[in-house]
């Protein structure tokens, strides 16, 4: 296998990326993401975030997350009149 000369062209665009989220008004984004999708914004924050703890250790800048405590689950019941069509008849 060849080695490989100058730098890696994936990590100079994450190098790029990682400097545009750096630059970027945290609480402007995050606005932004929960009026463009409020049911999804907290999966796509939770993504993102795995996804910037991967390319850091990638680009080999990264140091490893603190352990954090487990989370507990909450269940939340959902009646059938608590649904939009409740009531409606389907065919």
């Amino acid at each position: 296998m060849a080695a490989m000369s100058g730098p890696d062209p994936l990590a100079g665009i994450l190098e790029a990326l990682l400097e545009q989220v750096r630059a970027a008004d945290a609480d402007d984004l995050l606005e932004r993401l929960r009026r463009a999708d409020p049911v999804s914004a907290d999966r796509v924050l939770a993504g993102l975030v795995l996804a910037g703890e991967g390319a850091a250790r990638l680009l080999g800048e990264g140091t490893e997350p603190p352990p954090r405590p487990p989370r507990a689950r909450v269940v939340v019941p959902v009646r059938d009149e608590d649904l939009p069509d409740h009531g409606r008849m389907t065919s």
